[in-house]
């Protein structure tokens, strides 16, 4: 009876592994047909407006043009309140102003990150009673700014999941920086003749001494360390970096570390830091397995996944942007399943259990604590895929997807893939003379 279960297993090896690479080149057909996009702006209550001056602009200037930013801000506010009147009644959306003069407020967003101090600039942070009307408001409050108030920037903008910033930007690099000036003048005319562009700008302003940190990409590739790495470690060494804070009274003390200033006197201190980088999860799973060639099954079963999120991204009409990258990234949780999956085969190999044995009776033990784990992340998922707004679709519908298929492929891909790794490709040895005799 063995021996026939054995033919009929071997059998289906072809077939099940067939299958398995139809469906993974479904998952080229779902790109191609994905809309692209990077991260989509949420609903939000709050906004915030940048007021720019000339670098030379004293403090009260830039005061008094905050000042008439408000004034509009609440006189524009208040039309459009009136124009979506219900019942004949206007809706009352301002709930606050905040305004900072001379520099940025604390941070009320992490991806906002806060102007140093400087006397021309000025921040005023709006926030409505409804978050839906947010959106609608921006293009008529940069309207009126850019009417109203003359020799002054003023930049209305929504919060960012990331740090976007100017949505359209030029990077003139070169040597010799008059012809540098010269050539953005250039290309900020070309952009003025074009009839959609709007608040055309550079980022240079005054001329100062500046140094730039060049690092050789190649050689920290190497080694694991990206350019962030760098610019921490650097930033930390020799400008500081706030670590926490220390209360005293009614007084918020910043705890700052940085080097001795006998090893950040001279820019060439600068090679002597250290920059430290992140353990990568392969190599853990080799000193886990005692096997190299184990982790790469553990592995198998994240392209699938891919596939599921992807295919779902398409059926209900979702870009592929950064949150939907972020879902699909997220399912390396597959990973912990598969894991714990090959420690239950492990064990049955221990036990002296033959290889079918092993898998089947693995199978069965973990499906049910997989489907429960799996079932439970995805129906807590729907509430927020179907309220969370454009932000979080993209996400919970790729993991949804993603979670849904790759639970499959793990219960039945993954066995397949290991008996072909031991009976077929003899890579992985399962010793157990017995059943090896059987198969020959």
């Amino acid at each position: 009876m063995l021996t026939g279960d054995m033919g009929r297993f071997l059998a289906s090896l072809p077939v099940v592994m067939t299958c398995s690479l139809v469906f993974l080149a479904l998952g080229g057909f779902f790109a191609s047909q994905l809309k692209t996009q990077f991260t989509p702006k949420d609903l939000s209550y709050l906004s915030y407006i940048d007021v720019w001056l000339p670098e030379d602009a004293p403090l009260s200037a830039t005061r008094e043009v905050a000042d008439r930013a408000e004034a509009i801000t609440r006189r524009v506010i208040d039309e459009y309140g009136k124009a979506h009147a219900e019942e004949g009644k206007p809706l009352d959306l301002l709930e606050s102003l905040t305004t900072f003069v001379g520099g940025g407020g604390p941070r009320f967003w992490f991806s906002v990150s806060p102007e140093p101090q400087q006397t021309n600039y000025a921040q005023i942070i709006v926030q409505l009673k409804d978050k839906h009307v947010t959106h609608h408001l921006v293009e008529p409050l940069q309207a009126a700014f850019s009417a109203e108030i003359p020799g002054a920037r003023a930049d209305m903008r929504q919060l960012e999941t990331s740090a976007i910033g100017i949505p359209v930007a030029i990077r003139i690099s070169g040597e010799d920086i008059p012809t540098l000036r010269a050539e953005a003048e250039k290309v900020k005319n070309i952009f003025r003749a074009i009839p959609l562009a709007d608040r055309v700008q550079d980022n240079w302003g005054a001329e100062s001494f500046l140094v730039n940190l060049e690092i050789n990409s190649d050689r920290a590739n190497l080694v694991g360390v990206t350019n962030f790495d760098v610019a921490v470690s650097s930033a930390m060494g020799m400008n500081g970096y706030q670590v926490g804070e220390l209360r005293e009274g009614d007084k918020q003390i910043p705890v700052i570390a940085r080097m001795r200033m006998e090893e950040r006197s001279q820019l060439a201190d600068l090679q002597n830091l250290y920059v430290y980088s992140i353990a990568m999860i392969f190599m853990a799973l080799v000193v886990q397995f005692k096997n190299a060639v184990k982790p790469l099954l553990v592995f198998a079963a994240i392209p699938y996944g891919i596939v599921g999120a992807l295919a779902a991204l398409w059926i209900m009409g979702m870009p592929f942007g950064f949150m939907g990258f972020l879902g699909i990234a997220s399912l390396v949780v597959i990973v912990s399943h598969v894991i714990v999956f090959f420690d239950f085969i492990e064990e049955a190999h221990e036990r002296g259990e033959s290889l079918i044995e092993s898998l089947l009776d693995a199978g069965i033990m973990r499906l049910r604590p997989v489907m429960i784990t799996v079932g439970a992340t995805v129906f807590a998922l729907f509430p927020l895929a179907s309220h969370g707004g454009p932000l979080w679709e993209p996400l919970c519908y790729a993991q949804i997807g993603g979670l849904t298929v790759a639970t499959f492929i793990t219960l039945l891909l993954v066995p397949v893939l290991y008996a072909i790794f031991v009976l077929d490709l003899k890579i992985v040895k399962w010793e157990k003379k017995g059943e090896m005799k059987q198969v020959d």
